[in-house]
C-alpha cells in the first residue's frame, strides 16, 4: 500500500483517531492494532522494515538494524506510537 492507501483508509476506519505512520516504511506496514479504551496503532512487520532500509536506503543489514532499532524502536512519540512485530 502507498501512504495515501494507508491513509485513505484510516480516515474510513478510524475517522475520530489521530493514528501514528512510520514514515517510509509502507512496505513493511501490517494493519492497525486495537485494544478497549486505547488508542488505535499502526503495525509493522520489523523485518520487512530492516528489507526496506538495505533496499531503499543501500545500508548493509548491520547498518539498517543499528538505524532502526535507534530511530524506530527506540523513538516514542506518545500513546500512539506504532508497533512493530517480529515474526516467527
Amino acid at each position: 500500500m502507498t501512504r495515501q492507501e494507508i491513509e485513505d483508509f484510516l480516515e474510513q476506519e478510524f475517522p475520530e483517531e489521530a493514528v501514528i505512520l512510520a514514515d517510509g516504511l509502507e512496505s513493511a506496514f501490517l494493519g492497525f492494532v486495537q485494544r478497549i479504551n486505547e488508542p488505535v496503532l499502526a503495525c509493522y512487520d520489523q523485518d520487512r522494515c530492516l528489507q526496506a532500509l538495505v533496499q531503499e536506503s543501500g545500508m548493509s543489514q548491520d547498518d539498517a538494524w543499528d538505524w532502526f532499532s535507534f530511530n524506530t524502536l527506540g523513538s516514542y512519540v506518545g500513546p500512539g506510537t506504532p508497533l512493530f512485530i517480529k515474526l516467527c
